[in-house]
C-alpha cells in the first residue's frame, strides 16, 4: 500500500489491504 487511495491511510497497519 503506497497509499494509493484514502482508505490506505486507516489500513496503513496492514500492507496489501487493498493490493
Amino acid at each position: 500500500n503506497a497509499h494509493k487511495f484514502p482508505l490506505d491511510l486507516a489500513a496503513v497497519e496492514v500492507p496489501s489491504i487493498n493490493g
